[in-house]
């Protein structure tokens, strides 16, 4: 009986042994979404999976439908082998970050794909978007939707003048306001505007402040600068364009500990301003002789010094234009008295000032006075013009003593007399001078040295002058700057999976030339390294009519990173070297599309 009973136990167990080799390798195909949090703020993100298991055949890229309340993007894929008691399971992880852009209850909807012929399907997964983050302890964070507020009405943009009926010329100041509430911004630069019938100074640092609008406190970043028309008639200014990023808050798990295990991402964002629209008015009739188009409120003030001088000697001129309007920009009064020999003028501008200093001669002992100097300007408050009158200056100037010459450049007594007519130039004195100068710059131009002197101070000046223009575009143009510095890191990482070849360990072999490849592509394609996969580069690089070999090529090479990095598959010596050649092959050969 007993002996009976264990022989159909023997029998058993041997059948369960031949049966469970073909089982051990049977897996069930599974699909399924994840997300890391089923509540948010608005400045949280939420990470989806979609994990495929199981499947025998390829996978490839699942797309994802349009998800109502957020805003997605494709971070790139996972592949996970593992063994365990001889059997064998594989995972294909696809990952997207959404991007909230409005409070309320919405629902990932279901997911289709088909595996091995058969149609799998997600289950759909709720989602709460609160006003709050999902974790704040502040008492209206009750994680429901008690509010209709999107990212717009979180973070927007706005500008204005003071007045938009202007005078042709009219200073008109401009601010910019940037308003953030509860999110966190990176502004990238200031808001723009394309100058179109007027003329701007430069925009102000940014100034942080705060501001109620509708009762709602928000924190501000505050532009401002002036506006000076140059038409009449309607100018549109704006529309006004700022870029930046969002800072996202990654929440790892739906556990306790809350910030203990977040990270952070961003996500691209402009803001957008209407265009502000300035009546453009004319400057009215009147206007007064010598008005040279200033606009605005100014004080004028003019001094002259020495007050006494001999013929010859140099006086100095200095006027003074302070006041609101574009000192920049001004035309000053011209001094013109033809008894005075004039010097072109030397010309300051100030924050809050212009000043002029003109060195001008008195030619004749008759002068008794610097003659007065006007300023007229139109003051757009008062509605009409003004001139501003200084001066006449007194002054006195004696004559020369008996064969003193008149100090002047370019100027001598002619009849050698105490004669009072205005001295006139004296050319004889100049043309042996001349002469002789000529002479010498004759004698050094022959000079074969000469011209080497010069061609190599020329070849060396324009060296400088474009290595200095490189390497300011290298500091300036980021896109310009990976991309030419791609190639020489390239090669630099070459080295480093080549210098791991000899020892025979797959997964820092692969982890290399996963390194190479993504940076270089990175680099090239200007994106950032952690957005870059497999769909995102074939697209880029089909509309480079690639060479599609390569293309497959690349694709192999990143699945096999994928093997060795995350599922530790051995590769053989030689499958190593082979993919080292076609690495070597991609980066000779990408250069000459990615151009």
């Amino acid at each position: 009986m007993w002996i009976v009973i264990g022989s159909l136990l023997n029998l058993c167990f041997c059948l369960w042994m031949a049966v469970s080799p073909l089982t051990s390798f049977a897996e069930d195909v599974s699909f399924e979404a994840t997300v890391n949090a089923n509540k948010v703020g608005l400045s949280d993100m939420v990470e989806l999976t979609l994990s495929v298991r199981g499947a025998k055949g390829d996978v490839t890229t699942i797309a994802l439908p349009l998800i109502d309340g957020f805003d997605a993007r494709y971070v790139g894929p996972s592949t996970k082998f593992t063994m365990i008691n001889g059997v064998t399971s594989n995972e294909h992880a696809f990952i997207y970050d959404l991007f909230p852009s409005k409070v309320g209850h919405y629902q990932i909807p279901s997911v289709s794909v088909i595996l091995d012929g058969q149609t799998y399907k997600t289950t759909p997964i709720d989602i709460d978007v609160v006003d709050k983050p999902a974790d704040s302890s502040s008492s209206d964070s009750d994680g429901t939707a008690s509010s209709d507020q999107s990212i717009s009405d979180k973070v927007f943009m706005k500008a204005f003048t003071q007045s938009t009926e202007v005078y042709e010329g009219e200073k008109v100041p401009l601010v910019m306001k940037v308003f953030v509430k509860g999110l966190s911004l990176q502004l990238a630069s200031v808001p723009s505007l394309s100058p179109d019938g007027f003329v701007a100074d430069a925009t102000a640092n940014m100034q942080k402040a705060k501001e109620t609008v509708n009762g709602v406190n928000y924190d501000l970043l505050k532009f401002d600068t002036n506006l000076y028309p140059t038409r009449t008639g309607k100018v549109n200014v704006g529309p006004f364009v700022a870029e930046g990023e969002l800072v996202y808050r990654v929440r790892q798990s739906n556990d306790i500990f809350g910030d203990l295990f977040s990270n952070n991402q961003t996500r691209p964002l402009t803001l957008h301003a209407p265009a502000v629209v300035l009546n453009v008015l004319p400057l009215p009739e009147g206007k007064p002789d010598g008005f040279n188009g200033a606009v605005g409120q100014y004080d004028f003030k003019v001094s002259v010094g020495p007050s006494e001088v001999k013929v010859g000697d140099p006086l100095t001129l200095r006027m003074t234009i302070t006041g609101q309007g574009r000192l920049k920009g001004l035309v000053p009064p011209v001094f013109n008295d033809s008894r005075f020999k004039t010097y072109d003028p030397q010309i300051k501008d100030e924050d809050k000032s212009k000043t002029i200093e003109q060195v001008i001669i008195p030619t004749t002992k008759d002068i008794t006075e610097v003659p007065a100097i006007s300023f007229s300007y139109f003051d757009p408050l008062e509605k009409k013009y003004k001139t501003v009158t200084q001066g006449p200056f007194p002054i006195k100037v004696s004559a020369l003593a008996t064969g003193e010459e008149f100090k002047a450049y370019g100027f001598v007594d002619k009849t050698k007399t105490s004669s009072d007519k205005p001295f006139v130039l004296k050319y004889d004195g100049l043309k042996g001078l001349a002469q002789s100068i000529l002479s010498k710059i004759l004698l050094i131009v022959k000079n074969l040295w000469f011209w080497l002197f010069v061609v190599i101070a020329a070849v060396v000046w324009l060296g400088f002058y474009f290595w200095n223009e490189f390497q300011d575009r290298l500091k300036k143009d980021e896109a310009f700057s990976r991309n030419w510095r791609a190639d020489a890191k390239a090669k630099e990482l070459l080295k480093n999976a080549k210098a791991s070849l000899p020892h025979n360990n797959a997964k820092e072999f692969y982890g290399e030339v996963y390194k190479t490849l993504n940076n270089y592509l990175a680099d090239k394609m200007h994106l950032p390294l952690a957005s870059l996969n497999v769909p995102m580069i074939e697209e880029y690089l089909k509309k480079r009519a690639i060479d599609p070999s390569k293309l497959q090529t690349i694709k192999d090479l990143w699945e096999r990173c994928d093997l060795a990095r995350f599922a530790s598959a051995s590769m053989s010596q030689e499958q190593m070297t082979k993919d080292f050649v076609q690495l070597e092959d991609l980066i000779a050969y990408l250069p000459k599309i990615l151009k």
